[in-house]
């Protein structure tokens, strides 16, 4: 890519996707500009976009999106001698692509998520004169080994136009020596290693499968389980409560047996058996619903236990003086994460965190 007169130039390409967060690119260079007038005439944008399912209506529309962000900087910040942006919306020329990966001198890639991003590596690898400047997103696979990049936010325009700024300005001495580090990992962690690795971790969970299979029980075993289970003078059955008897749900107070378990319980304490109920629930719980059941219980974990037609009785004895420091704590937490809770029982508090979203 030839730079024209001494305008730096910044080059993006992805395919139309609404993962790869163009638009908020071309907000974030619109943003740098408009904070940056010093820059104007002083550097240019060439994106490319790579047709991508632009026959489904919301790639139409998000072409047309990108489409009017351009016109917009074009016509707004740009003049009769300088256009901030060049777009062409066509698959490059490897030829072509290689001619902007080591013309430009920095190559914003930030996508709002991305498995791994193969343009960060690609870029990278193609600086032989170990200039220019990588800002990439955290959202990126890529970035977990490309760390020597200035990494960023895609959704934060304003952390963007930073970065743009300070790679801009990134003296080369230090170019080169994010480039080095870089260019070494890429080098060293090749797509054979890449495929060793992953052929390994393979292994490595078919084994873990395999460890884990011998606990459950095939045919041959459950049927040798109920000749002895029906030859057995006395039986002990220790039962959890919440995902054994009953299923997880989201709020635990709605998880009450019902009519059914309970007459269960009831006839297996009979004919033999010994049931116990051992359960993370209070006592005051396990006696409300199970107190008619007639059979062991064991709450919050071993704290507190239960024989048949006794009373409870504490198993440990310990001040209650360290609940309120460790629930502040846990409240910090309660906060960041959306839809989790606190359970405060007799001798525990409880973080419940199944209801959050796994990408917190």
């Amino acid at each position: 890519a030839q730079k024209k007169g001494n305008r730096k130039i910044i080059f993006s390409v992805d395919r139309l996707d609404y993962t790869k967060g163009v638009n908020n690119r071309l907000k974030a260079f619109e943003y740098f500009l408009a904070n940056n007038p010093q820059y104007h005439e002083k550097v240019i944008f060439i994106l490319a976009v790579v047709p991508s399912r632009d026959n489904i209506a919301k790639y139409k529309e998000r072409k047309q999106i990108i489409d009017q962000t351009i016109s917009q900087i074009n016509s707004r910040l740009g003049n009769i001698h300088w256009q901030p942006v060049i777009y062409q919306y066509h698959a490059l020329p490897f030829d072509e692509l290689i001619a902007l990966y080591t013309g430009c001198d920095l190559a914003l890639i930030t996508p709002l998520r991305d498995g791994m991003n193969l343009v960060a590596k690609e870029f990278v690898a193609s600086r032989k004169d170990k200039k220019g400047v990588l800002v990439l997103s955290e959202m990126a696979g890529a970035a977990r080994e490309l760390s020597d990049a200035i990494i960023i936010n895609p959704n934060d325009v304003s952390e963007m136009a930073n970065a743009i700024k300070a790679g801009l300005e990134m003296p080369e001495e230090e170019q080169a020596i994010r480039l080095e580090a870089m260019q070494s990992r890429i080098a060293g962690y090749d797509v054979k290693i890449w495929a060793e690795d992953f052929l390994g971790e393979l292994r490595n969970i078919k084994k873990k499968q395999q460890d884990f299979q011998v606990k459950f029980l095939d045919e041959y075993s459950k049927i040798h389980l109920l000749e002895a289970y029906r030859a057995a003078d006395k039986r002990l059955l220790l039962l959890d409560y919440d995902g054994t008897l009953k299923s997880f749900v989201s709020n635990p107070a709605d998880a009450v047996p019902g009519k059914e378990l309970l007459q269960l319980l009831k006839e297996l304490n009979e004919n033999k058996n010994t049931v116990c109920l051992i359960s993370g629930r209070n006592s005051d719980w396990l006696e409300k619903y199970f107190g008619d059941c007639n059979i062991h219980m064991v709450a919050e974990h071993g704290a507190r236990f239960k024989y048949p037609d006794q009373p409870w009785t504490n198993e440990v004895m310990m001040p209650n003086d360290w609940k309120e420091p460790i629930q502040q704590i846990m409240q910090v937490y309660v906060r960041r994460c959306a839809h989790s809770f606190i359970e405060e029982k007799e001798f525990s508090i409880v973080w419940h965190y199944r209801n959050a979203s796994l990408e917190q």
